[in-house]
């Protein structure tokens, strides 16, 4: 009963953490950029359809398996699948705003309906499905400044902010950050995972970078690619990863070090390939560090 507790919590943490994001999010890809670019706010008005049928695809997919089992759909059934809502949710808000939300509903909902038991991390599997049916359709478009009737060129503090590239509202460090530290408090939030990937990429980036005497690229790698959001938000799930403390660390650094080498080759899928790796790996991280 104290554990059902404890995840409602940090159920309740994710999403307190992830309202910010969406505001900002809103502001970015709507107010923003309508200013500052000639495009038609109806299209913009895209970011919030694609949260909304994301998420209303989820919540869909429960209804009717819990109508297929109890005859009978209630509240009860989607505050037990609150999980699946969560995390469609937070999928969503790492995709470009040109993705159909057409596309964004039928994945989540057929997902969800089928309810696939994957020991993989379900936030990655469904973004990545949804991210090679946008490479076919030629939708991933991320960067900003692409969408600007005139060159822009962003300063640190601006990709700082969150104005670089990424996801509908996964780009603000400092929210993100703030997100991290509410979501520290919680007991079963795996923090090392979040902790110890930041600190592994970041020091990948920035090493390198400050040796060789060039900074140009250091905060687009630490400010975009949707990077730091998916090591707060994905990578510490409950269900699909390390449960040892050492596992936690093992697992967080060496999400980094694959994203870092990944972003070369798919920046914008780097981070959720390398969470799935790991996950096929995480049974053998765990019994590496548990005490017999």
């Amino acid at each position: 009963m104290r554990s059902k507790k404890i995840t409602s919590r940090l159920n309740l943490v994710y999403i307190i953490s992830l309202f910010p994001l969406l505001l900002f999010g809103i502001y970015k890809n709507i107010i923003f950029l309508s200013s500052k670019a000639d495009i038609n706010t109806i299209i913009l008005l895209k970011v919030p359809l694609i949260i909304f049928m994301s998420v209303s695809g989820a919540i869909l997919g429960i209804g009717i398996n819990s109508f297929k089992k109890n005859k009978k759909v209630t509240t009860k059934d989607f505050y037990n699948g609150r999980g699946l809502i969560i995390e469609s949710l937070i999928m969503s808000m790492m995709l470009p705003f040109k993705t159909s939300p057409l596309i964004v509903f039928l994945v989540t909902f057929i997902f969800v309906l089928l309810h696939l038991k994957l020991k993989l991390n379900s936030i990655a599997v469904m973004y990545l499905i949804i991210f090679v049916i946008n490479e076919l359709l030629h939708l991933n478009v991320f960067d900003i400044t692409t969408q600007f009737n005139n060159e822009v060129v962003l300063r640190w503090t601006d990709l700082i902010f969150g104005l670089g590239e990424g996801g509908i509202a996964s780009t603000s460090v400092i929210l993100i950050l703030l997100g991290l530290i509410l979501l520290c408090f919680n007991p079963i939030y795996k923090k090392e995972i979040a902790i110890s990937s930041i600190i592994t990429f970041s020091l990948l980036v920035i090493v390198p970078d400050m040796i060789s005497n060039n900074y140009s690229d250091i905060f687009k790698m630490l400010c975009g690619y949707n990077v730091l959001f998916s090591f707060v938000f994905i990578a510490p799930s409950l269900k699909y990863s390390a449960y040892t403390t050492k596992g936690k660390v093992l697992s967080g650094i060496l999400i980094a070090v694959l994203t870092y080498f990944l972003i070369l080759l798919v920046p914008y899928a780097a981070s959720m390939i390398s969470i799935l790796l790991i996950n096929l790996v995480t049974p053998i991280i765990d019994r590496i560090f548990v005490i017999k």
